[in-house]
């Protein structure tokens, strides 16, 4: 046998077995023809492949639902999201886009600039809802993401739908953002600053530095929306928040004060619809999602009582000679998955038709990026040596403690 028909046969071969590999991954032809064309140009692109898995209580709960995928990555931001998949499909399932991979320089190297997205799921033939923030940072060429979504109960649409057949055709539908509107609230979070005699304590973060706020989504309403105090809530987990830029230090506690810390968040609410057919039958939702917090807003908000600061050091503690005047820069994060030990609750005001409502908010225990800095300088000599370690030895927790010796 030639061996160019030899050749012929492998690449044939290959090309089928990275078709059917594709497929697995739920991707569809144009979206490859699409990657395919930015590889030619020279463009860094990749493909994103979600599981999509909805869970009811602890069981998945198989059958057909509404998806909608707003990109909130900050990168490609115009002040708002964009929809950039919205689809009935049978879940559980795999569906994949195209996505950029842009290198970026971190502490630790060169990673890629993350990726954020805001999936909502909402059961067509039943009245589950749900939603969540995926955070990710496209490594490889193809990134395969698992999504449990925690399912609640919500509206039904299940009647709304009755006799619009395939509601989902090309051309049948489209999205439309209505209206944008943003306010400054204080968001407390789970970090401390601990001080002891002799030094002052305080924070720096960078134009890198991601704190991440929760985000949320309203159930979905046909024809009308109500304001945003009367709609039905659903939180979607932690979305990264940028700083405003470099700031700090800012020192806020000393002489043995502790306290935690807030900060000052503007949060946007977006309202949307959906228009579907020749019959323009027409479903409202809203999204509220963290924009970026003011580096120079953080405040000493709430006392707190410390075992462990000016008691013996443990063996994992830094040793740093004591003198007048000198400075440190002490990393925290990156890393921590879940909230803080303690959620805060805070209101969420918005200026909205003379209507304001109010939602629990949560500090997420995780920062990426760029580190948060713990910062302090010794203003008075206690003692030859001054020590600091991470509660639990764990940078990931976000409170150091201090001592003298």
């Amino acid at each position: 046998m030639p061996a160019k028909t030899v050749l012929s046969g492998l690449s044939l071969i290959l090309f089928i077995i990275i078709l059917s590999y594709l497929a697995c991954l739920g991707i569809e032809p144009g979206t490859l023809a699409s990657i395919v064309k930015d590889y030619l140009e020279g463009k860094s692109v990749g493909i994103l492949s979600l599981e999509l898995i909805p869970v009811y209580k602890g069981t998945i709960k198989s059958s057909m639902y509404l998806v909608i995928i707003h990109n909130l990555t900050q990168e490609f931001s115009r002040g708002y999201s964009d929809i950039i998949f919205c689809k009935i499909i049978s879940l559980p399932s795999k569906i994949a886009f195209k996505v950029p991979r842009k290198p970026i320089r971190v502490p630790n190297g060169t990673s890629y600039m993350h990726l954020e997205y805001l999936i909502i799921v909402k059961g067509i033939d039943k009245n589950v809802t749900g939603g969540k923030i995926v955070y990710v940072i496209p490594k490889k060429t193809v990134n395969e993401v698992e999504v449990k979504l925690e399912l609640n109960k919500g509206n039904s649409l299940s009647k709304l739908f009755t006799g619009i057949v395939s509601p989902f055709s090309i051309g049948s539908y489209y999205t439309e953002l209505v209206e944008v509107k943003r306010d400054n609230v204080k968001v407390k979070t789970g970090i401390e600053l601990h001080s002891i005699p002799g030094i002052a304590v305080g924070y720096k973060v960078t134009a890198y530095t991601y704190l991440f706020f929760e985000g949320y989504h309203s159930d979905m309403y046909l024809d009308y929306i109500p304001p945003p105090n009367s709609v039905i809530w659903y939180s979607d987990g932690g979305k990264s928040t940028t700083s405003t830029g470099n700031y700090g230090p800012k020192y806020l506690v000393s002489h043995g004060s502790k306290y935690r810390l807030a900060f000052q968040v503007v949060y946007r609410l977006e309202k949307w619809k959906l228009v579907i057919g020749k019959e323009g039958i027409t479903y409202w939702w809203y999204i509220l999602v963290p924009d970026y917090f003011y580096a120079s807003s953080g405040e000493a908000y709430e006392q707190v009582s410390c075992s462990e600061c000016e008691g013996p050091p443990p063996s994992y503690a830094t040793e740093i000679p004591a003198s007048i005047g000198h400075y440190e820069e002490i990393k925290c994060g990156p890393g921590g998955d879940g909230v803080t030990s303690e959620s805060w609750s805070i209101k969420v005001t918005f200026s909205y038709d003379q209507v304001t409502f109010s939602l629990k908010v949560h500090w997420y225990r995780h920062i990426n990026n760029d580190y948060f800095y713990i910062v302090y300088y010794i203003t008075e000599k206690y003692g030859d040596k001054l020590y600091w370690w991470y509660q639990d030895g764990d940078r990931t927790k976000y409170i150091v403690h201090f001592s003298w010796k």
